[in-house]
């Protein structure tokens, strides 16, 4: 049995929750206390399973599901941890349980999983950790964890990628979601939301698999002994280098780690987190999100979160950039492209402390820091802001209609014209009859148009604040331009429905 963590713990003056975009994003978790060291080679035994409707569906073959996990997985925890963290383990399966995909029911899929792989010889309890490889079932979420036990539960429903299992896999080691703090207009302010997933660097909170920020990995205790060195403890002014995050290697500063004072709300220290990322590695994705919805290079800044100490739920991103071009056009925050520029400055309202951003170029970013009179490891005497909680208002997704004038893909962004989306992301679309319809990195549908498309189409797609949800149709009908031959000039006309072969 697992316990479902569906909203964040939080204790930041005046602040409440938010999250952003895709898919991915219904993977919760198990809450009780991890028993399992996290570093150290973690026996793995990944089961593929289908069920009574399906028993010749088989995505995956062994030796495919092995590189998944043992591949792919294992190089990203590798690489997270320095080396100090790997997968090893088998591959069993398939195994053709007698339950039926048409029920949301881990549970059930668990207990017959293991008594087959029981039968075939398979010490399933003798594993730190379990996987669940499911073809597809009724559940809407596309992985779950558990926390506590042992072995340790992971359940992927039907999507098998690197991004997901990771993600799931930090929920068995411990992490929570990686958030983000959209206060609208300012960086830090009085009333802000919570994005639960909202974190778009990190694999524990947006759709790509990005590496852990640096306080995940210190709740995993990678940070500690000679590792330590990645950190940079500010404790007085001055300029401080670091390298960009995706360095191989723990013997040169990659986060600048500066005290913020006492959090008046849960009495813990806070601090912020400065890491320079670049399209490096697992973070290659970056380079995706340059240069499109009026952006420039993304990775032409540095990164900045916030988190108290001692509270693992307690990661949250921070918006450098909140007078952007793409909020001017679409109202909203780009949570792609939150980074503070080269010659970008920030002053604290807790602290007093100013973070300036002075270069960042070649694999190396320095940062000018002045601390404020709050930043001391004594309780804040001044009067902090209070907390604001507000209640969402639920998602209000509006039907789209899109015109084409040829076969070709188009990109839709259908939250641009719905309402009360502060606290709310897409979480599923449907597959239209005459094309297909994927998610881009920005959060946008791209419809691209099958061999059979004729002169419309449509599908569906659901947003959620994570309690209530709403879904709209988005429509695609073809009017193509033609050529009048009965004038001089160039004319357009509308071509008539089923006219056009």
């Amino acid at each position: 049995m697992f316990n479902v963590h569906t909203q964040p713990r939080f204790s930041l003056p005046g602040v409440v929750k938010y999250f952003i975009c895709g898919l991915l994003f219904l993977t919760f978790s198990a809450s009780a206390e991890v028993t399992l060291s996290t570093t150290g080679a973690q026996n793995t035994l990944v089961l593929m399973v289908n069920f009574q409707e399906n028993p010749d569906e088989q995505p995956l073959t062994q030796v495919q599901a092995s590189e998944l996990v043992f591949g792919e997985v294992n190089q990203f925890y590798q690489e997270n941890s320095y080396g100090q963290t790997w997968l090893t383990g088998q591959v069993a399966g398939w195994l053709n349980l007698p339950i039926s995909n048409q029920i949301c029911d881990f549970g059930a899929v668990q207990a017959a999983a293991d008594d087959q792989a029981q039968a075939q010889g398979i010490s399933v309890t003798s594993y730190d950790r379990v996987i669940y490889l499911m073809t597809k079932t009724s559940c809407i979420s596309e992985g779950m964890a558990t926390k506590d036990g042992v072995p340790t539960r992971t359940y992927i429903n039907g999507v098998f990628t690197a991004r997901v299992i990771a993600h799931e896999l930090g929920h068995n080691f411990s992490l929570y979601h990686s958030h983000a703090l959209d206060c609208g207009d300012q960086t830090i302010s009085d009333t802000c939301t919570v994005m639960e997933y909202g974190d778009t660097y990190d694999v524990m909170g947006g759709s790509d698999i990005g590496y852990l920020n640096t306080f995940q990995k210190e709740q995993l205790g990678w940070l500690e002994g000679g590792y330590s060195s990645v950190i940079t403890e500010v404790t007085q002014d001055g300029t401080y280098s670091i390298a960009n995050y995706e360095t191989q290697g723990f013997d040169q500063p990659l986060t600048i780690k500066v005290p913020r004072g006492i959090n008046p709300d849960s009495g813990l220290m806070s601090y912020f987190y400065i890491e320079y990322r670049q399209a490096v590695g697992f973070d290659s994705f970056l380079a995706d999100r340059s240069y499109t919805y009026f952006r420039d290079d993304v990775t032409d800044g540095v990164v900045i979160r916030i988190a108290d100490e001692g509270d693992a739920t307690s990661s949250y991103l921070l918006h450098l950039k909140t007078d952007s071009q793409y909020k001017d056009i679409y109202g909203r925050n780009d949570w792609y492209d939150p980074a503070m520029p080269v010659g970008g400055s920030y002053t604290d309202p807790l602290s007093g402390t100013t973070l300036n951003l002075v270069s960042a170029a070649n694999g190396i970013a320095e940062v000018s820091v002045t601390l404020g009179s709050a930043n001391t490891s004594a309780p804040d005497t001044t009067t902090p802001a209070e907390e604001t909680p507000v209640t969402e208002p639920a998602p209000i997704a509006v039907n789209d209609v899109v015109v084409i004038n040829s076969k070709t893909s188009v990109d839709i962004d259908v939250l641009a014209n719905d309402s009360n989306l502060s606290a709310s992301w897409l979480v599923a679309f449907s597959q239209p009859k005459w094309g297909t319809v994927e998610q881009l990195s920005d959060g946008t549908l791209r419809y691209i148009p099958g061999k059979k498309f004729r002169t419309s189409d449509s599908f569906s797609y659901t947003i959620t604040n994570g309690t209530l949800s709403s879904t709209a149709t988005v429509s695609i009908s073809l009017e193509e331009a033609v050529v009048d031959n009965t004038d001089s000039t160039d004319s357009t006309k509308k071509v008539p429905p089923g006219k056009n072969k």
